[in-house]
């Protein structure tokens, strides 16, 4: 099983205001999900359609993943304040993206965006 820590957000965008929130991304077998920092809530990743890696205004690199109904903006990070303020893993926001893409529907090995 593979854990990274992450912050996230939900939505059909994000920008330098966007307050997102914090926790871990596991990765068990054919499982992905997120839990919440404080635990109180899970998130279940299925049925994604595509991955991209994004600098979000030159200061962080962040993952954008599309599902049918939705997307997630997702980053690995080394620190953050309150979801406000967050220094982002470059390294590890890839190798996130890397584990993601074999969890694609249908998988991909194409650099994120299926043919």
């Amino acid at each position: 099983m593979k854990r990274y820590k992450v912050i996230y957000y939900i939505g059909n965008s994000v920008d330098i205001k966007t307050v997102v929130n914090e926790g871990f991304l596991f990765i068990d077998g054919p499982s992905v999900f997120i839990i919440s920092k404080d635990q109180k809530s899970r998130i279940q990743i299925e049925q994604m359609k595509s991955v991209s890696l994004f600098m979000l205004n030159g200061l962080g690199s962040m993952l954008k993943v599309h599902f049918e109904t939705k997307t997630l903006f997702i980053s690995v990070y080394r620190f953050s304040i309150d979801g406000q303020f967050a220094m982002t893993n470059f390294f590890g926001t890839r190798q996130l993206k890397k584990d993601l893409l074999i969890h694609l529907d249908p998988p991909c090995h194409c650099g994120g965006i299926p043919p």
